[in-house]
């Protein structure tokens, strides 16, 4: 346990899995969005991964989130299904209902917002705690307070612009 919270920084690890996959740093976020949502409206196979990579570290280096000493943990995946077919493998019971999360999900109706999701490496001994089951579950969060993030974001333009039609 010393070895995890004090030479490895396990709080730190956790504060910074915090920050990027549950949205705790605000500013973050909306400058994340600002830069990119144009990007993710794109067919997933149209969307660039690098430049993704890109507009996250100039997000990162120009919100609170450049203090954060393991900001460069933080990457972009481009998974090839969306939130509703990952919850539904993982919680499907051998029955005839659930046939169809069993066959691999088409990209072709996939934009880029719904395949979005951030990864998060860690060394050894970090990933006993964070391992791949674990970093799946605070995807999983991620993915569903990012489209939240994108409703508001899109209500908030509707608003906006009826305001500046009276």
């Amino acid at each position: 346990l010393d070895l995890l919270v004090k030479d490895h920084d396990l709080i730190g690890h956790l504060r910074s899995v915090k920050h990027y996959f549950l949205l705790d740093q605000g500013d973050f976020i909306v400058q994340f969005l600002d830069l990119c949502e144009s990007e993710l409206q794109q067919n997933v196979n149209d969307v660039e991964p690098r430049r993704l990579e890109s507009l996250l570290e100039l997000a990162q280096r120009t919100s609170a989130a450049n203090t954060d000493p393991y900001k460069d943990n933080v990457g972009v995946e481009l998974l090839p299904y969306d939130l509703i077919f990952q919850m539904c493998k993982i919680l499907s019971i051998d029955t005839a209902t659930e046939q169809e999360f069993k066959t691999p999900a088409s990209t072709d109706d996939l934009t880029g917002l719904e395949a979005f999701a951030f990864g998060y490496e860690v060394q050894w001994p970090i990933s006993l705690v964070l391992n791949r089951k674990s970093l799946a579950c605070y995807q999983m969060l991620l993915r569903h307070l990012f489209f939240c993030k994108h409703v508001e974001r899109l209500l908030c333009n509707v608003w906006i612009s009826t305001k500046v039609t009276k």
